[in-house]
Formats: C-alpha cells, structure tokens, sequence
C-alpha cells in the first residue's frame, strides 16, 4: 500500500504557519571537524519549569528524548520522532525531497526490507494511516507510531523502526521511482481551488522569502528526476542526531527501562556528513499603504477577503512574563472575534463569515490578519465592514462586559484542563510535547498555567486588549486580498485598492454595550416520580424511568476525569418529514440550535453561559431527533435545564436562517464543480428510488423552506414524543437523577414511540 503524507502545504496561510512553526535564522557555518551542539531544551532557557512527570534526556550524540508515563489509553504507547528538518532546507535541485524522503521510509531500510515494514506494523496490530504515519512541513519532519501494546518488546520494535527511519534507509533507485507516480499523484489531488488560493496568497504576500520557493509538495521536474544522489545528501545532511527528538508517552512500567531501549536504539546514530547553515529565509517586503491582490478561482463557492500586516519577528524566549505579556493579545482577538460572529447574522450583513488572527512563526514574521467570506457580489461591502471593524476595535476598544466573557471562558478552559489532566490521552500529549518543543515552548502542567494566568486575567483591563491589538496592527503596510469567485471590471487591483481607502474615510462609532441576562429556565414543574429503577450489572448501567415516560440511562466512567456526555433522542426524526417540503430535516438541523431560546438568543446564551460547560448540539436522525453534548459535574444541573429549555421554548430567530440560506448558497455553488454535488443531489435520489427523504433536493427547493415549516414539524414531536437522555462519565449517580428528575422528567407525559407502518 503506498504511503501518502499528509503534508500541510494545501492549508491557508496562517494555519499552515500555526503548525508549523520553528526555523533559525541564518546561522554561521561550522567546520566539519566541529561537532554541532544540539539546542537546549526550552526549559532549559525559561523560567517557566517543565512537567515534572516529563523525563528530558541528552544522548552523548546529541538526540534528545523526552520520556512521560500516561494511563490512558491503557496498555498503548504514543512514539513520535521529530526531524528539524523539512522543505526550507532543500537546495534548489531537492524540491520536494523532504516530503519524497519521508514516503521513502516506508520503503525499505536496515531492518525492515521493501514491502514489509508495512505488514510488521499489522503483525503488530497497527493500522496503516492510522497507527503510523508522517507529515512534512517548511521547517519539519514527523513520523508517529501508535503502539497497539505496551510491552518493552514492543516499544523495542518501534524505536528500532525510528532508528533505521533516521539512519538505515536503503533508498533504492527501484524504490525512487515507484513511489514517484504516487508523489506526482499526490500533487494532482492537490490542484484545487483552496491550493491554488493558498500559493497564489504566498506567492503575493511572501515572494520576497524562500517560503514560496519551497512548498512542501515539491516540483513536477524535481520529484519526476532527482537521482539518488540527492535524497542521500539530502538525508545525511539534515537527518542528523543533534536535529532529531523521540518521544515516548504512554501505560508503560518503567521509565528507566524505556530510556535504556532509547539509549540501545538511538544511541549509535551518528552524523553521515558535515553540518550544513540553515538556509536564509530571505527579506520580507518593506512598503507602506496598500498592496492589493485579486486572484479568481469561478469554481469557488464564495469570495474571501483578507486585510494583512506581515512583519519581522524574532523569537522570544517562552518565559512567565511573554505568557502574561500575550494574554490581553489573545483576549481582544477573542473578543473581536465574538463581534464578528454577532454581526454575521444581522438582516443586512454584507459577509457570511469573518475572523481575526496574529501568529508569529518561524523566528521570522508575524501575520496579523482579518478575514472575511462574502457572497461575490458583495466583496466590496464586506471589505468595507471588516476594515471598519477592525477600526471600530482599534480606536475604540472593547467594553468591560465583552472582556468580563472572554476572560470567563478563557479561565473555564484553563480550570477544565487541571481537572481533565489525569485523563488525557497519550497520542495528544505526545503531539504536545512535540509540538512545543518544535516551537520552543515549555511543556508546562495545567496546574502551573491555571495558576500563572488565572491572577493575571482577573486583572486585565479593555485599555490593556486595545493596547495590544494596536500594537499588532500598527504596520503602515497592509496586502488587501480579493480571491474566489468575484468578478471585478477592468483593473483589479485599482478597485480593491479604491474600495479599501473608501472604508477608511468612513468615521466608526464605538460598541454598543450589551446587558448581562439571568439565566431564565430553572424551573419545568414539580420533579418526576421514577416508576421503574434497573441495573444492568454485567455492563453496569443504570436504567431509570420516570412518571411522564422520560427515560434515563446512566453509566459511570473513569475514562475522562471531570466529564460527562450526554445525549438524548426524542419523537420519530427525519422519516417522517413531509413529502412536500423537501429539505425540511437539513434546514431545521442547520438552524434549530442557532435559533437560541424564547427567552435568549444564540449570543445571548453565549454570554450567559460564558465561563460554564453547557451546551448542546442537535441533527436529526432517521428514526429520532438527536441532540448530543458534554458537561462537567458542577454544570451538569444547567446542562438538563438547557435541555429542557430547548424542547419547550426553542427560539426559531430569523437569523438561524439568514445564516443557513447563506450556507446554502454555498453548498450549492460547490455542488457545481465537485463530485459531492451529483453524488447528492442525483446518485442519492436514484439509489432511493425517488424517495423524498434521500438525497438533497435542487436548491430551489431549499430554499424555499421556512422556520415555520420548521417550528409546525417539531412542535408536537418535542411536546409529547419519545424522549430517552443516555449519561456516561465522571458523575455522582444520586446526582444525576435529581437533575434530569427537575427536568425532563418534570416534562408533561410522553407518548410510546409509534411504528409508523406507513413511512416503511
């Protein structure tokens, strides 16, 4: 089975550059003879301290290991390998070869010969792509190996592997030139409307670096010819001991014993030929005013818009005081974010959706960027919103409630993290520790960054997030970006530039402030009476009925500590929606949540419930309309009233539908120029005979339906069907069934669940 990357290169700018982010600037060239230092830890130059779990090591040769015992998932292990290395450090002639080179250790090395490394790992009970796989990114290279067993056999194979992928590569020439039609293939699934916007927007706004020079997929020419002598040197060049980190997390018995197999399996590595400087990156492009940009793309399913400020960055050091210097950064993102999605749904807005965002990568710039997509009639207008927003915050600021939310929830996450700690998964903490040590971030705990960031966000004020919004986007050069499926008249870049100066001499008025609502549903009616009471011992399962029908099942876990999941099925769902209003269930599954409540809108209960773990999602299925969610013990109790305000006063707000119509246009544009649009709008309907139910039905009639064709459907279903509620995780069984008892079990009676003979 041949090995495809997923290599990152297709993705937008700025998330492409948030995952990959660690590059040096040019550095001095060492002598041969010399032995390059591998770089410390980023600890080992913070003062932040590391998790103390977390065993750091240092071979003699320079690799460096980072070793943590974790639980779950029980007798797994995650490996991970990371190369400081990728497509910036090919020369001219190795396009691409950091990306073939990583398709290329799957094909043949020391121990294991070509075609067999991929049937040891399904020997091992390993699933190719999903228990082992690799990415190529600009500045690295990942290999990630998901250990079906714990055993120190076991973790003994793996590291073996990682040792002949670092140093006991074959690469024959019959192996390169079978696997380059598989790399050829990979590009032509890449040729897309979202990678060509993506190269283009490179092309424009980083022409002046080596970034577009050196996409990670390579070139037709490079990846068609290069001879084997070019992935050799390029192999022995960067895949180097000081350039390499394992990591090993996982339900292992003994550090020790895994950081002897790491010393026994990584140790004799040994630099294949003189130390090579890093590439230069180049210059980034110095102008003041505006450098507009149109790329068309007629099968796009909308116009995005992007207003941009790309400036130098150097790194700093990840200490206390850069962590608490970014927090009022990342709250007026959060906040101006939340206007965004406010403005989104009003009658008259001029874009479908819009964001802002600031990163800094690679030791080398940073990418302050405002984002927006709009119908393509529309681009001006919403070029003009989005710079007027960004304006209005600018000059402006933001309100003591906007921050008190975004601060609200920003502690929430952090507090969840400390309680969820003990249950986190192996594969994510191995993707975290690698991931911060190739950005150069300290793994901290959860506890530590609770207790550093918590004082600091209770004391921020809106002065201190305007302050370091402007400090982002204070650049006197902005790229104004067009692209998608808009058509402007004559030149272009002219217009755009037009459009965006008009914005500017438009005077923006400050926010409107918003009032704090009281959450208003705490009471359904007296509690309802449990008439039936099982336990299933063999599964350990709870089986509760109360008086009115409603029916709860309850099962704890110690999977995941302080959650809980929910979900609950209630009335007949998606078979029974009427023959004349096809579309019906898809309308009503995109904008029943987004209705909010009779008493609170979507962003009302946004603020509401700012700092809290309520929520819930709803689709209907075939037999039932399905609404699933999570919560924590301490919010369990507003997690049922949620529920049971959702099924007696749903909002049904004419912007869930502004909003989903335009969703809808989408969807149907795109339908246009990809497979997906016959497979669902016609295959769908043939394979089911012409029943309504089946399939898309053509967009006319789309959008033709109503929220009240919504609200007529799943009123009666939500006032007496069917309702079961399933609750598994972290909870108190006691507690559990006197929050849904004041709920849904207070709900007036539930009829059984017809058979509904005539809808078979």
């Amino acid at each position: 089975m041949p090995f495809t990357s997923p290599s990152k290169s297709h993705l937008p700018l700025l998330h492409l550059l948030a995952l990959l982010v660690l590059l040096t600037t040019p550095a001095v060239a060492k002598k041969p003879e010399t032995k390059p230092a591998a770089p410390p830890f980023p600890h080992e130059k913070s003062d932040l301290k590391p998790d103390p779990a977390t065993k750091f090591g240092k071979l003699p040769n320079g690799l460096r290991y980072v070793i943590l015992q974790n639980r779950e998932p029980r007798g797994r292990v995650s490996l991970r390998l990371l190369i400081d290395a990728g497509s910036l450090h090919e020369n001219d002639d190795q396009r691409g070869l950091a990306h073939f080179l990583e398709h290329m250790a799957f094909n043949g090395s020391k121990h294991y010969p070509p075609g067999t490394l991929i049937n040891f790992f399904q020997r091992m009970g390993m699933s190719f792509g999903g228990d082992t796989n690799a990415s190529t990114g600009f500045d690295r290279t990942t290999y990630m190996l998901e250990l079906a067993h714990s055993d120190d056999t076991t973790i003994a194979e793996g590291l073996r592997v990682f040792s002949d992928y670092a140093g006991g590569l074959l690469l024959t020439e019959e192996e390169i030139n079978r696997e380059r039609e598989v790399i050829l293939s990979e590009k032509r699934a890449r040729d897309s409307v979202g990678y060509r916007t993506f190269v283009a927007q490179f092309e424009a706004m980083l022409g002046t670096t080596r970034f577009p020079q050196r996409l990670p997929i390579g070139t037709p020419e490079i990846i068609t010819a290069a001879p084997r002598e070019q992935f050799k040197d390029f192999w022995n060049t960067w895949y180097r001991p000081e350039r390499m980190v394992a990591v090993v997390v996982g339900d292992f018995a003994d550090t020790g014993a895994v950081e002897k197999m790491i010393k026994d399996s990584l140790g004799d590595l040994t630099a294949r030929a003189p130390a090579r400087p890093v590439p230069s990156l180049g210059e980034l492009a110095n102008f003041e005013g505006v450098r507009a940009i149109f790329h068309p793309e007629p099968e796009a399913p909308a116009t995005s818009i992007s207003i941009s400020r790309i400036t130098p960055h150097q790194r700093e050091p990840d200490t206390a005081a850069r962590r608490l210097q970014r927090l009022p950064r990342s709250l007026a993102i959060s906040m101006l974010n939340r206007r965004l999605s406010i403005l989104a749904k009003k009658e008259d807005a001029p874009f479908v959706s819009a964001g802002v965002s600031v990163a800094e990568q690679y030791d080398f710039l940073r990418d302050a960027s405002f984002s927006l997509t709009a119908k393509p009639e529309q681009w001006s207008a919403a070029l003009a919103a989005g710079e007027q927003e960004l304006r209005r915050a600018l000059e402006h600021g933001f309100t003591r409630a906007e921050l008190t939310e975004a601060a609200a929830n920003m502690v929430n996450s952090l507090e969840q993290a400390v309680k969820t700690a003990s249950t986190r998964r192996s594969q994510n903490l191995a993707d975290q520790i690698t991931g911060s040590i190739a950005g150069d971030n300290v793994f901290t705990t959860p506890a530590d960054n609770l207790a550093l960031l918590k004082p600091a966000l209770e004391s921020i004020t809106p002065e201190d997030c305007v302050r370091a919004l402007r400090e982002n986007f204070s650049a006197p050069g902005r790229f104004v970006m067009v692209s998608g499926n808009a058509k402007i008249e004559g030149d272009p870049s002219a217009a755009i530039t037009a459009a965006y100066e008009q914005a500017r001499r438009v005077a923006v008025a400050p926010p409107e402030g918003n009032e704090q609502d009281t959450w208003a549903y705490t009471h359904f009616g007296a509690p309802g009476e449990i008439t039936k009471r099982e336990h299933i011992a063999d599964l350990d399962i709870h089986l509760i009925t109360f008086a009115n029908g409603v029916r709860l099942n309850l099962k704890k876990t110690d999977f995941e500590a302080g959650r809980i999941s929910l979900g609950a099925r209630i009335g007949h769902g998606s078979i029974t929606e009427p023959p004349d209003q096809r579309g019906l269930a898809a309308l009503a599954g995109g904008t029943f949540a987004a209705g909010g409540l009779g008493k609170h809108s979507a962003d009302d209960l946004r603020r509401i419930l700012a700092g809290r773990n309520a929520g819930w999602s709803f689709a209907p299925d075939a037999d039932a309309f399905r609404f699933g969610g999570a919560t924590t013990p301490e919010d369990l109790q507003l997690q049922f009233q949620l529920l049971g305000a959702m099924l007696t006063d749903p909002g049904y707000r004419e912007e869930s539908l502004r909003v989903a119509r335009k969703g809808i246009e989408q969807l149907y544009l795109s339908f246009r120029h990809t497979v997906n649009g016959p497979l669902a709008t016609e295959i769908a309907n043939l394979l089911a005979s012409g029943d309504h139910r089946f399939g898309m039905p053509p967009q006319h009639e789309m959008m033709a339906r109503n929220l009240d064709e919504v609200k007529a459907w799943l009123t009666p279903q939500f006032a007496d069907g069917a309702l079961e509620v399933a609750v598994v995780g972290d909870l108190d069984l006691d507690a559990t069934i006197a929050a849904a008892a004041e709920t849904v079990g207070a709900l007036p009676p539930r009829a059984p669940k017809p058979e509904l003979p005539e809808l078979k």
